[in-house]
């Protein structure tokens, strides 16, 4: 991807509280998140991480009434 031209390689990471992966369905992925940051810088790219804010329903259920 460097000698094409691409110089960043914008990458979402997901939460690391195991409980929020479950709650939006998402399969736990955080373990290999730093071996994939290490190819993309051993191939000249860097990486920038792109990362929502929410709610946070790891600590509660939807609809418990939390805001």
């Amino acid at each position: 991807m460097h000698r094409a031209g691409f110089r960043w390689l914008l990458c979402g990471f997901e939460a690391a509280n195991p409980r929020i992966l479950t709650n939006i369905e998402k399969r736990p992925v955080s373990t290999t998140t730093p071996a994939r940051v290490e190819i993309a810088k051993r191939h000249g790219l860097k990486v920038k991480a792109l990362m929502s804010c929410g709610p946070s329903w790891g600590d509660r259920a939807v609809g418990s009434g939390y805001p």
